[in-house]
Parts: structure tokens; C-alpha cells; sequence
């Protein structure tokens, strides 16, 4: 993601000097910090299932968390997935709240 900023602003900027470009890039980032930070809780939170081999939930937040803006709600992808699944719909639930609980932790959010 960060990457991808760094790209477009330096190819927005490419006939400015490089001091600018850099400036400018670095600026983009700041203003993009939560979004980043956001990102890396959520990498640390997939890579903390998968080590505690709860590949099942990572399956379930990607399916019901990781769609398009237009997807139908939440409440919709839980029963349509729970479906698809054979799992009880509470135990999605379940999967998805201990899932937004890691998230938390890694972003460093108070659980209460």
C-alpha cells in the first residue's frame, strides 16, 4: 500500500526535483498513517491465525470482511457464508468477534 502511494506520487510529480517528490511522497504517507496502521493489524491478526492454525476463521473474515463496498450487509454475507459453510451462524459470529478482538490488540484499541 505504501508502495503504491510512493509510485503514483512519483509519477505525478516526475518532472518535479527529486527533494519535492520525496517530500510530497512522504507527506502522502502521513496523511495515509491509520489507513497503514490498519493494514499492518490486520496482516498481524491473519498471520496470528494462521500460526494457531485457524485457517477456517482467516477463510470466514476474507469472505465476509474482504468484498467490494456494494456487497450486500454483513449480516447477509454471515448468513450466506455460514450457509455455504455448514457452520452454525453463531460460530461465524463467534470466528468473526474473536477476529475483530486480535485486530484490536494489534492496532492497539481498547477492547472495553
Amino acid at each position: 500500500f505504501e508502495e503504491g502511494i510512493r509510485q503514483e506520487v512519483y509519477e505525478r510529480l516526475s518532472l518535479k526535483e527529486p527533494k519535492i517528490i520525496l517530500m510530497a511522497a512522504d507527506s502522502e504517507i502521513a496523511k495515509k498513517g491509520p489507513t497503514i496502521k490498519d493494514i499492518e493489524a490486520v496482516n498481524q491478526m491473519i498471520n496470528h491465525l494462521s500460526k494457531t492454525n485457524k485457517d477456517y476463521m482467516i477463510h470466514a473474515v476474507r469472505s465476509i470482511y474482504f468484498v467490494p463496498p456494494d456487497s450486500p450487509s454483513i449480516k447477509n454475507r454471515v448468513l450466506a457464508y455460514a450457509s455455504a459453510q455448514y457452520v452454525d451462524v453463531r460460530t461465524v459470529y463467534r470466528w468473526l468477534r474473536e477476529a475483530r478482538e486480535l485486530f484490536a490488540l494489534y492496532r492497539g484499541l481498547a477492547l472495553d
